[in-house]
């Protein structure tokens, strides 16, 4: 039996082996179960955007709407929360004669406020309208001005309810544009209690139905299904992705900036030069592909330019013999934009241009930081921020950033997991900005390696 101690996070130890179970018939109150293999573990690793539907008609008495939001909450508590928003999202809505939406992907980012906003969802009270919940998921809450990430992370809709729709077709209508929409939603039911219609939970999941379905006895009963629900939604795969040969049918210019904290020891430079290492070793380089620069790159220190480079090892190579530096990051994104970025320097006219700022501390002049990010973005420069550690200003990442979705935080190096490789080569790969022309009139710069602040703050 799978207990909860057992799962943590979307990982299963399993000491024995669960057999799946045929679909279960009218009045067969069973969830189906997946095989699990002895001694084997499941890893929910990749991020999820969850909504519930929660059945808050009059059918369903007080207490036992609590124990939906009990249950709700044991649920949530197996995942992934981050404050940055790359974990997974939840969202919930009520519905009865009408719907209300209690919070959407978007909102809480954060495991306590969003236990306090699964405390604050109330039962609404009346018929059982479950299409007009499953129109409201569809038309407003999975749209990305409400946090869905559709095309970059699995949607999942999780719809639990004790009775029959008051109008089971367009129920099912309604089910089917979820299932077949541009960027498909799964959908899971969870019938509770005995007056269940099986046919029309079956209308509602999708395919294959018989890992989609789940019914239970009562409210009491909920929690037993709460493991298997969790491993179920973690089988969840993200959009295919061809990220293996990154750079094959995209040419793009990358520059890794890398923040004035991230080279202050050779402890330090050692990780960020096995992060750089890391993220590059499935880039396809090469004129019409990849090029990539890292910034600085001037006398003696360890940048170098998009021109450098046309494979893999050379550039390791280079890694290998990384001096440490010491300019500001105001001073090395202006040299982004003004040297690196150039013609002269390698970049190619009308090929994408996307920046890869990684800290690990506060900038030491932020608005500064943030300005020259600004100039940067204006010059047609894509920017990602990515922030390591917990002494990493977020409004800075933002400001760096050229949307939200552009910011990455990780807890420390060894977090580089495949989950945010997968999305940072995403972004890499498939992403698209529009073009802009390199700089053809090379800078003038003193002679000193590189300014610590750029001019204009200087």
């Amino acid at each position: 039996m799978i207990t909860l101690s057992m799962l943590l996070c979307g990982i299963l130890i399993s000491s024995g082996e669960v057999r799946a179970d045929s679909p279960p018939g009218r009045g067969d109150l069973r969830s189906g179960t997946q095989t699990v293999n002895k001694g084997t573990s499941k890893i929910c690793g990749d991020p999820l955007d969850i909504i519930f539907v929660i059945d808050g008609s009059y059918s369903i008495w007080s207490p036992h709407f609590v124990k939906q939001k009990e249950f709700l909450r044991g649920f949530v508590e197996e995942f992934n929360i981050e404050r940055d928003g790359n974990g997974t999202r939840i969202g919930a809505i009520v519905f009865a004669d009408n719907t209300e939406v209690a919070f959407n992907l978007k909102d809480h980012f954060n495991k306590d406020d969003l236990f306090e906003a699964i405390d604050r969802i109330t039962q609404i009270g009346g018929g059982t309208h479950t299409d007009k919940a499953l129109i409201k998921v569809r038309e407003e809450m999975l749209l990305p001005s409400n946090g869905a990430r559709l095309g970059k992370v699995p949607q999942i809709i999780i719809v639990m309810t004790d009775g029959v729709s008051w109008d089971p077709n367009e129920t099912k209508k309604e089910a089917e544009r979820l299932h077949n929409g541009q960027y498909p939603a799964r959908v899971i039911s969870i019938g509770i209690g005995l007056q269940v219609d099986q046919n029309e939970i079956y209308a509602l999941s999708s395919l294959p139905k018989e890992k989609n379905v789940f019914t239970v006895t009562s409210y009491e009963t909920l929690q037993e299904i709460k493991n298997d629900l969790a491993i179920r939604t973690c089988e969840v795969k993200s959009p295919e992705m061809e990220w293996t040969d990154c750079g094959i049918n995209r040419t793009v210019d990358v520059a890794f900036v890398l923040g004035e904290s991230t080279t202050t020891t050779p402890e330090s430079t050692a990780q960020i030069l096995g992060f750089v290492r890391n993220l590059t070793s499935r880039f396809t380089i090469g004129d019409g592909k990849i090029r990539v620069a890292l910034v600085p790159a001037d006398c003696n220190n360890p940048g170098f330019h998009l021109s450098r480079f046309n494979d893999r090892q050379s550039i390791f190579s280079h890694l290998d013999n990384y001096r440490m530096d010491a300019p500001t990051n105001a001073g090395r994104l202006h040299y982004l934009r003004t040297v690196t970025f150039t013609s002269a320097k390698g970049a190619r006219d009308g090929v994408r241009k996307l920046a890869i700022t990684v800290l690990t501390n506060k900038s030491r002049n932020v608005n500064a930081t943030i300005a020259a990010a600004e100039e940067a973005k204006e010059a047609g420069i894509e920017m990602i921020a990515i922030g390591i550690g917990d002494e990493v200003d977020t409004d800075e990442l933002h400001g760096i950033a050229s949307t939200t979705n552009r910011v990455f935080r990780l807890l420390d190096y060894n977090a580089f997991r495949v989950r945010i490789r997968r999305l940072l080569y995403k972004v890499i790969c498939k992403g698209e900005t529009t073009p802009h022309p390199a700089t053809t009139e090379p800078p003038v710069f003193p002679t000193v390696c590189l300014p610590v602040t750029p001019p204009s703050q200087q």
